[in-house]
């Protein structure tokens, strides 16, 4: 996010002189045929849906790494997967799409009201994501295979570095999964051949990007996967050393000589197809802005159109910049004070110990979170950019939350950061949904907009609560418009130029007419990863929105706390659905 990082700044120049897919079998939910059996009746169908939901739960993964995250004793939930990658291959896309249309034409064979109010909230959330599911129909070699961010060469490294040994077997299952991704990544150099005869391979510049993160991963001593695996191997108890050696052997076997191999030959592989590709936006290629209308409905859960959301992204520009000036007017020394404000030297534990007790007037309260705060390894430095990280644990272990922390990165937002990742962010919300005891099929669903726009929601609003700046709410205000308008400038490039077909020449003539120099790494950040700024910025905007009708309709009668427990204990969810919740919370208050 510091694509813009003195924004404010330059403002205030102007003013004083930025698959959920399973495949059920239909449950007989007859109607109620008379009032005598309808309790009994009303129970059964109750009883099935949970069923028809157990079953979906356990059927919903497709490879045995998904499993080991999301459950730490997946056999209590009667699942049991062969230690398997999974596959990349056009046929089971197709299959997929099809077992979600089949599950959702089960799923409406329940009428609703005859549900408990759970189970109805439950029926809705799990509709609407498959409906929204479907709109992949035709994207399967649109993919960011190779993308900065949701790249695999960005995400595999990571992944095995963080899959915890539980048992012995873990261990053994690690290192079959390992020895599978020599053969998966051959499977992503035919995906990457087969979009560029399409014409869907990306710019070369996000081929240069993946060639230098894998080269992170092949060259130098300090090999990742090596590093992980004998931290955690060193960290299990219970194996005698020979045995541990055993399997430090085996597991350096299979990177020598089938992972790093890959890994090579993949580069080799993306370097060929280098000057095959499109440059600029989504939009440039066959069916791209349909393509990008899906990504954002899917990564931000708004149901307003894209440009409903460009026009929205410009009044509100419009509006911070009108705060900026207004606040500047009354200051015109507070660009030194942004500037040389004296950031507390804090531990990111301290800043943890604030957040949780300045929450506490704001957001519900919640039992003891156990939890970790670790520094990033230094193994992962290359390849962990962002300035702290929630790993989420599995839903049946939730006392290993861990937050990781790049003390190489920039620390002037540290306190925010860790409200993000931390308290009242990731790590609440997570352990607050968590506590709630709500099915588990909802913790596979993915609602990327809700989760990060609730996070970047309490980063912004910590800012109220920072004492670092000692009373000086000018200095807050300031601190949070700088981000929020980092944020908003990044979304509103990201639509102009994967929808609206701008190139880097007319986004840099854009910037200056708000004084914003060239920014090159933008425009390629935008076109090498479509819609990642926008599932922050445009879930905290939805977010904010409901906040503005909560209070505009109950006046006095509006707290944060109520507000705040009311989308917690919907959950992740479209805010299609998130709006209809908050609306009925209005109408039991009033």
């Amino acid at each position: 996010m510091s694509h813009l990082k003195h924004t404010i700044t330059i403002l205030l120049c102007i003013v004083v002189i930025t698959s959920l897919t399973a495949c059920s079998q239909p449950i007989d939910n007859n109607s109620i045929s008379s009032n005598a059996t309808q309790t009994v009746s009303l129970t059964q169908v109750q009883q099935n849906f949970n069923t028809f939901l157990d079953n979906l739960f356990k059927e919903s993964f497709t490879n045995s790494i998904d499993v080991h995250f999301k459950l730490k004793e997946p056999e209590k939930y009667d699942i049991q997967l062969k230690p398997e990658l999974g596959k990349l291959d056009y046929g089971s896309y197709q299959e997929n799409l099809k077992n979600n249309q089949n599950l959702l034409n089960t799923l409406k064979e329940y009428a609703i009201n005859n549900l408990t109010q759970e189970q109805q909230l439950t029926y809705r959330i799990l509709e609407d994501y498959l409906t929204t599911q479907q709109t992949n129909y035709d994207f399967y070699y649109y993919g960011n295979a190779i993308g900065y961010i949701s790249g695999l060469q960005a995400n595999y490294p990571l992944i095995f570095s963080e899959y915890k040994f539980y048992t012995e077997q873990d261990i053994q299952d690690y290192i079959a999964v390992l020895e599978q991704l020599g053969g998966y990544l051959s499977d992503v150099g035919q995906y990457l051949k087969e979009q560029s005869a399409r014409g869907l391979f990306g710019a070369d510049f996000i081929a240069d990007k993946a060639i230098e993160q894998i080269e992170s991963i092949t060259n130098g001593s300090n090999n990742l996967f090596i590093l992980s695996f004998q931290e955690k191997l060193n960290n299990f108890v219970g194996l005698d050393e020979a045995v541990k050696q055993q399997y430090v052997e085996q597991n350096n076997t299979v990177i020598q000589n089938t992972v790093l191999p890959a890994f090579v030959q993949l580069s080799s592989t993306i370097t060929s197809l280098k000057g095959t590709g499109y440059e600029g936006g989504l939009c440039q290629i066959p069916e791209g802005k349909a393509y990008y209308e899906m990504l954002i409905k899917t990564n931000t859960g708004s149901s307003k159109s894209v440009d409903e959301l460009f026009q929205v992204l410009e009044k509100r520009k419009q509006n911070l910049i009108l705060e900026v000036q207004q606040i500047a007017l009354q200051d015109l020394s507070i660009i030194n004070k942004l500037e040389e404000f004296p950031y507390e030297n804090r531990t990111s534990q301290e800043m943890m110990d604030i957040l949780i007790e300045k929450s506490k007037n704001d957001y519900p309260t919640l039992d003891h979170i156990d939890y970790q705060i670790k520094e990033v390894p230094n193994y992962l430095k290359d390849i962990f950019v962002s300035p702290a990280a929630y790993i989420i644990p599995p839903i049946d272990a939730t006392v290993e939350n861990t937050i990781y922390v790049n003390y190489d990165s920039d620390n002037t937002r540290a306190f925010s950061t860790m409200a993000h990742e931390g308290y009242p962010g990731h790590l609440y919300q997570n352990n607050y949904f968590l506590s709630l005891n709500k099915h588990p099929i909802l913790s596979v669903m993915n609602y990327k907009g809700y989760t990060e726009g609730w996070a970047t929601y309490t980063e912004l609003h910590s800012y109220e609560f920072d004492s670092t700046y000692q009373g000086n709410s000018a200095v807050s205000r300031i601190a949070a418009l700088n981000y929020e308008l980092n944020l908003l400038l990044c979304s509103y490039i990201d639509i102009a130029v994967n929808y609206y077909g701008w190139d880097l020449e007319r986004m840099n003539t854009e910037l200056a007419k708000l004084a914003l120099p060239e920014m090159p790494d933008l425009y390629e950040h935008v076109v090498a990863e479509p819609c990642n700024y926008l599932q922050y910025y445009i879930g905290y905007l939805e977010i904010e929105e409901l906040r503005q009708i909560a209070q505009e309709q109950l006046g006095n009668q509006f707290t944060a706390k109520e507000f705040n427990q009311v989308l917690l204990e919907t959950g992740p969810c479209s805010f299609k659905i998130m709006k209809e919740e908050v609306e009925q919370y209005i109408k039991n208050k009033q």
